[in-house]
């Protein structure tokens, strides 16, 4: 799961990025994080909801793109929440 660095070439756009995570596009955002500074994408707000590219990727199920966001910006998850204490 590991990114290689691109050379060369411009970083992805936030809205490229986020709706690569929505639709689950592990490749591509693997490549689009390759992009030096592109990791500083991933927990800002874009479109409906103002969701980031993380919590697209979460809201919509994609597990191995949130593993891979996680990797790649160094988050910490330590969290254990049932779905029954995380709704109430």
């Amino acid at each position: 799961m590991d990114v290689a660095p691109v050379v060369g070439g411009s970083p992805p756009s936030l809205e490229a990025l986020a709706k690569a995570c929505r639709r689950g596009k592990e490749k591509k955002v693997r490549d689009m994080l390759g992009h030096e500074g592109a990791d500083n994408l991933v927990n800002m707000p874009w479109g409906p909801g103002s969701y980031t590219p993380l919590m697209w990727a979460a809201s919509e199920g994609h597990l191995g793109v949130v593993k891979l966001l996680v990797k790649v910006t160094g988050l910490r998850v330590d969290a254990e929440v049932g779905l029954k204490e995380w709704v109430g």
